[in-house]
This record gives C-alpha cells, structure tokens and sequence, in this order.
C-alpha cells in the first residue's frame, strides 16, 4: 500500500482490495482489461464454539501457506515461485503463486489454539472461541 495514504477508518480489507488493485493495473494482464485478481475468496461462518474461514485457493500444497497473527490480525501469506514457461498467456484472470489475506480477529477467539488444514483446495482456519467464565447463579437479598 502507498505508504502516504492511509484510510481516515482503518479497514484491512478494504485496504487489501485497493493494493490488489494497484498491482493489478501494473501487470501485463491489463491489456484487455482482464484484471489479475490474486485474491482468493473467503466464506466466514460461525459454528458452535469456533468461526470458520475457508479460503479458496485450489493448486497450492499445506506449505505453501504462511499463517501468522498480530495483535487481533490474522494474515495469511502465499510466496511461491512462479514456474518460467514459453507459454503465450492469452488471458490470465487468477493467479495463487502471490497474495495476502488479511482478517480481523474477534477479542473473544482464543489464538492459541487457532488450527488450520488444507483440503480439496480450500484453506480452512478454525479459530475457537474463548471458554467463558460461567458464574454461579445466585440469589441477592434487598436489604
């Protein structure tokens, strides 16, 4: 992102959105106008005790994936080499060999415990929430 524009709100994936962009248009993808999105898509959904993110990112391998948090900001990173090829790209709409994704985390998600597993294409992050204190009812007299 340019490092002299900043968001008057803060948003990571707004600003994920616009640094895509930006790469975009400076690639030779843009000669049709067929942007290069190296995004891939997430669902997030919540189930039970934990949120869910599946990410759709198919022809990858589990190590390809770098997974890190930093003060309730979940950031997953793809740095794979891109094979050299004589291959005339007509056309390139997606492209996993580079991106980010960036998610806020929620107070109440223990991230010690955060796990991830990668199947059929799909990156899926299980984050659990924090066991709440249960208190004890009680009865309190009027005085």
């Amino acid at each position: 992102m340019n490092k002299h524009f900043k968001f008057p709100l803060w948003n990571p994936e707004l600003e994920q959105v616009v640094d895509d962009f930006i790469k975009s248009i400076q690639t030779e993808n843009t000669k049709d106008f067929g942007w290069s999105w190296t995004r891939p898509l997430a669902n997030i959904t919540e189930e039970g005790d934990n949120y869910l993110i599946h990410l759709a990112a198919p022809g990858l391998t589990k190590s390809d994936f770098k997974l890190s948090i930093d003060q309730h900001l979940l950031k997953v990173e793809v740095d794979k080499v891109k094979p050299d090829t004589d291959v005339k790209k007509l056309k390139t709409e997606y492209s996993f060999y580079k991106f980010t994704r960036q998610f806020k985390i929620n107070e109440n998600v223990n991230t010690d415990a955060i796990q991830a597993a990668y199947e059929q294409g799909i990156l899926i992050i299980t984050l659990p929430k924090k066991a709440e204190a249960s208190q004890p009812s009680k009865t309190i007299n009027v005085l």
